[in-house]
């Protein structure tokens, strides 16, 4: 796949903004790595051969991308689950509520079950 050099700035603006504060890229690219589902899904999408068995990651195959060991969907971080609890600790620091919370999280990161894990977490 070639990638041209818009594309690829407009990727790392994506992430750079995408990166929760408190949370650095090196973090989540090593956790991801480190992640044994997200490490099999960083997998299927190097060599395009997808399973089912890797729902939902399956089902969303056409969102993701992989930037500089940092796994996107669509415009998103997708988290890996040892960082999850830092991430909405971070978020609900500001108190928001969970409407707020969850908008505020959705712009900028993404994980199977985000709404549930952000309700439980607040309530």
């Amino acid at each position: 796949m070639v990638v041209d050099h818009e594309t690829t700035e407009y990727v790392n603006m994506v992430v750079y903004h995408a990166t929760p504060k408190g949370e650095s890229l090196d973090e989540i690219a090593k956790a991801t790595k480190d992640d044994p589902i997200l490490a099999q899904v960083i997998k299927r999408i190097q060599t395009n051969s997808w399973t089912k068995n890797l729902k939902p990651f399956h089902q969303l195959r056409h969102n993701l991308s992989l930037h500089e060991e940092i796994l996107l969907k669509d415009h998103t971080i997708v988290i890996p689950s040892s960082t999850r609890n830092d991430i909405l600790q971070l978020a609900h620091k500001q108190h928001l509520g969970i409407v707020k919370t969850k908008s505020l999280l959705r712009e900028k990161v993404w994980w199977p079950g985000i709404s549930t894990d952000i309700e439980k977490f607040i309530s």
